[in-house]
């Protein structure tokens, strides 16, 4: 088994507090991982993000920040991988932003997103 720091961060950022299975992303034959990271962002302000780890040794293999950011939204909290969406050879990862507010209508309502452990880019 392996551990790994995997930012230069404080503890009060969360990363890595909660891991999902995601399927194999680096195509070494083992299952890689989404981490958590629902506090990390460089002003302080909750906002979030997913890393995607390694199986074999724990490296990070990218991170995606909130493709939306707002203060306090926690993306990244609970990843679940949602299988191969586009047919890119790549799974996609719903995370949720529970704390994201929609302007004008609910605080706090919460949104989720699909990302693709390949690029990052949002695929709704």
């Amino acid at each position: 088994m392996w551990q790994r720091n995997l930012v230069e961060s404080r503890s009060e950022q969360k990363v890595g507090d909660d891991l999902s299975e995601i399927g194999d992303i680096t195509a070494d034959g083992i299952t890689d991982f989404a981490a958590i990271a629902t506090h990390l962002d460089a002003e302080g302000g909750n906002v979030g993000a997913v890393a995607f780890v390694s199986g074999r040794d724990g490296e990070l293999i990218r991170t995606c920040p909130y493709p939306y950011p707002q203060w306090r939204a926690e993306f990244g909290t609970a990843p679940v991988s949602v299988g191969d969406l586009d047919g890119d050879g790549f799974p996609e990862v719903a995370a949720s932003a529970p704390w994201h507010d929609l302007p004008g209508l609910l605080a706090d309502a919460g949104v989720v997103h699909v990302i693709s452990t390949a690029n990052c880019r949002t695929k709704w």
